[in-house]
């Protein structure tokens, strides 16, 4: 099993904020080929995967225990291009300015 913190658009695609899935595969290519099967809205959107706090590319790894989250373009807009360089902290804070800004948008 594995589970996703979802943001932004991709909660109403996906129907929550955190989505648990069986889930065998290693890569982060061969998950959203699943998601994309289970939810074919997603794969006509542009998101982030995020393992570990970290912007991971489609070939990247999924290790054991891996902290996952998917954010939409609107996180893309405010997202700093280094990722390495945050901190978990001001991490958590970008997310929650995003989740702010994705219910406003949708009111």
């Amino acid at each position: 099993m594995i589970t996703i913190k979802v943001f932004g658009k991709l909660t109403e695609v996906l129907g929550t904020d955190t989505y648990t899935t069986a889930f065998t595969k290693k890569t982060v290519a061969e998950l959203k080929a699943q998601l994309h099967t289970a939810f074919p809205a997603l794969s006509s959107m542009t998101y982030f995967v995020i393992i570990n706090n970290q912007k991971a590319s489609d070939e990247a790894i999924i290790p054991p225990n891996a902290e996952l989250a998917f954010t939409s373009s609107l996180f893309r807009r405010i997202m700093i291009t280094n990722y390495q360089k945050l901190t978990n902290l001001y991490y958590r804070f970008v997310i929650f300015f995003c989740r702010i800004l994705s219910t406003k948008a949708m009111v």
